[in-house]
């Protein structure tokens, strides 16, 4: 619509309420004619029927998740059955076993495995211990004791386990420890005799020099 600001009645048109109106009418009235001419029926669907359409996020992953796990432990399952034949026809004894003592030996054997686990750490020390006083009293019977150089004593040193090394050297550092203190004591004893030997000899001076001052007084006593 073409409007001249210099004429009356375009500028009157202007001004009236059903201006806004009339467009908004042919404004609709185009995007019907726009959807009707380019669009087909079939395309135009509903919002409800395409989400009734709509598939679940992630379902199809799911249930190929749940399909691959049921035939992975079927696969096992069948394996370990040809297994279980495969033993059966090389064993010649073949015991019969009900369904409770199989499940009885399976508890058996992961309450084995957890004890083991559990008690692996103290097993390892006992074992650690028992050896060392094998070899010692090894070392004690042996009669033959070569003289090993302190290198070759080292590298054989470095060979044995972490927990050996650690007890030997929690050893050393406790010998050490008692050595130096045995010298310090003996510094301290030498120091007080080499105090006490200056006061003896001047006592002694002393008495011997009052025994020579007596001497004298008797003689004099005495030739008098």
């Amino acid at each position: 619509m073409n409007i001249n600001i210099y004429d009356e009645a375009s500028l009157s048109l202007l001004s009236t309420s059903n201006f806004h109106e009339k467009h908004t009418i042919s404004s609709l009235n185009k995007q019907k004619y726009i959807k009707q001419k380019y669009f087909s029926g079939s395309e135009l669907i509903s919002q409800n029927e395409i989400k009734s359409q709509r598939v679940r996020p992630n379902s199809e992953m799911y249930q190929s998740g749940i399909n691959f796990l049921k035939h992975k432990q079927e696969k096992q399952d069948y394996l370990s059955l040809r297994l279980e034949e495969e033993f059966k026809k090389k064993c010649t004894f073949q015991p019969q076993l009900s369904q409770t003592s199989r499940l009885l030996s399976a508890r058996l054997n992961v309450s084995q495995i957890n004890h083991s686990t559990r008690n692996i750490n103290k097993e390892g020390t006992l074992n650690v211990d028992s050896q060392t006083m094998k070899l010692e009293q090894e070392l004690i019977e042996c009669t033959f004791s070569p003289k090993i150089l302190k290198t070759t004593q080292d590298i054989f040193d470095r060979r044995k386990p972490m927990y050996e090394r650690n007890v030997e050297w929690q050893d050393q550092v406790k010998e050490k420890q008692t050595q130096s203190q045995m010298k310090r004591e003996s510094l301290i004893k030498s120091k007080i005799t080499t105090m006490s030997m200056p006061k003896q000899m001047d006592l002694r001076a002393a008495h011997a020099l009052k025994k020579n001052f007596s001497m004298k007084y008797l003689r004099k006593s005495m030739i008098g």
